[in-house]
């Protein structure tokens, strides 16, 4: 029987959405970051619970065909209580192994939460849809300051957000926020203006460059322009927008390829931020199109987007999504509409749910950002009567263990 802090060794059976792998010790199960499918791995606990425990790597015995050597900007040496501590970034995932391995784990892992959604059939999962660019393609980040023993650290936070891993650069950035971050971090007087707590984005957008702001932007600050597949997108500083710019036109060309198919009357886009799928509705000669989002600074934008483009028929209504959502559903004609849900992380609250349980509209697409989550809520439409016509795994964010998804339902 091993023992607490002994260094023992398995063979990694699968990786879990999150990115860690999983073995077994005489029938104890680990998770460890850092390793992929097949490989028989040196280990050391970490932290027992009663079903599992977490372990640290500190060795591969037998690597993967697709392990590479990390490129050097992702490599960080957290404290450890092993002597070869293993190189981990926080937030990184999948730095290890080549691209094309990395998004195929990620539709293994899609394909089993779709597995386990009774009543759904994971044979409707269409294959998986990489980004153009694996590393330099985020248009913000956001870092933070922290006071640790008298020092001011700045940079992104690590794990349990009590402690700060500082940088110079970020691989997942555009060369140009970059860059803008290195000349900030090499000059004294930012670093002295820091307090304790401060939050700093930068942003890049190709028709206005970079720009950053501390905590939240100025409201009198100009508003940023979005290139898109759709044309320029107005979109305020603070203001919610996809991260990764193609990965973005993927999304609305998605969309807007099942707009087509469809020929809905009507579409309702809720959470819709600063407007991309109701215009890409709008643009597909959608009659009448409804946004919702409460976000008022996104909503002003979206009516701009749609004004911009003589868009008459499309409106966009600042509020709650929870509350709204049944008030708005009982003015369309649930035959004639698809309804556009595009959630936070945490997916659709119960009440929006429950409206849209009662609406009986006939089609949905549901595009997440949190697979956990659309679980859940497919689990719950589903129950209600919708069927999983098909679902696709969009790598929004490679070399981290998130990834985005757009899915399409009906009532049969």
């Amino acid at each position: 029987m091993y023992k607490k802090n002994d260094i023992f060794d398995f063979k990694v059976e699968k990786i879990t959405y999150g990115g860690k792998g999983i073995g077994k010790v005489q029938g104890k199960v680990f998770f460890v970051n850092g390793v992929l499918p097949g490989e028989h791995v040196e280990v050391q606990e970490l932290k027992e619970k009663e079903k599992y425990s977490t372990a640290e790597l500190v060795n591969v015995l037998e690597p993967s065909e697709h392990r590479i050597e990390p490129a050097p900007e992702f490599l960080f040496v957290p404290e450890s209580t092993i002597l070869k501590p293993t190189p981990y970034s926080p937030g990184y995932c999948y730095f290890y192994t080549d691209y094309e391995n990395e998004v195929a784990i990620k539709q293994e892992q899609f394909i089993a939460m779709i597995d386990r959604v009774q009543g759904a059939d994971a044979s409707v999962c269409l294959p998986p849809i990489a980004s153009p660019k694996e590393m330099n393609y985020r248009n913000k980040i956001i870092l933070h300051a922290k006071l640790d023993e008298g020092k001011m650290k700045f940079g992104y936070y690590r794990d349990g957000n009590q402690m700060v891993m500082e940088l110079d650069e970020c691989p997942l950035a555009h060369p140009e926020i970059n860059k803008q971050l290195k000349e900030l971090v090499e000059n004294p007087h930012f670093i002295h203006s820091l307090h304790d707590g401060m939050g700093l984005t930068i942003r890049h957008t190709e028709s206005d460059g970079v720009s950053y702001w501390r905590n939240k932007p100025n409201k009198k600050d100009s508003w940023l322009k979005e290139k898109t597949v759709l044309g320029d997108i107005s979109v305020p500083k603070g203001c919610f927008f996809q991260i990764n710019p193609a990965c973005c036109d993927v999304l609305i060309n998605q969309v807007s390829d099942i707009i087509e198919k469809v020929k809905p009357q009507s579409v309702v886009d809720l959470y819709c931020g600063v407007g991309i799928f109701a215009l890409a509705a709008a643009t597909k000669g959608v009659p009448h199109v409804v946004g919702i989002d409460s976000d008022e600074k996104s909503i002003v934008a979206a009516n701009y987007n749609a004004k911009s483009r003589n868009f008459e028929d499309c409106k966009f209504i600042a509020g709650d999504a929870e509350k709204l959502t049944n008030n708005t559903l009982r003015n369309v004609d649930p035959e004639e509409t698809v309804l556009i849900i595009d959630p936070p992380r945490n997916g659709l609250g119960r009440r929006a749910r429950g409206a849209i349980k009662a609406s009986g509209i006939k089609r949905i697409i549901y595009i997440s950002c949190g697979p956990d989550t659309l679980v859940r809520d497919l689990k719950d439409l589903i129950k209600k009567g919708y069927t999983l016509k098909s679902s696709q795994m969009v790598d929004m964010f490679p070399r981290t263990s998130h990834f985005e998804t757009v899915s399409y339902l009906e009532i049969d």
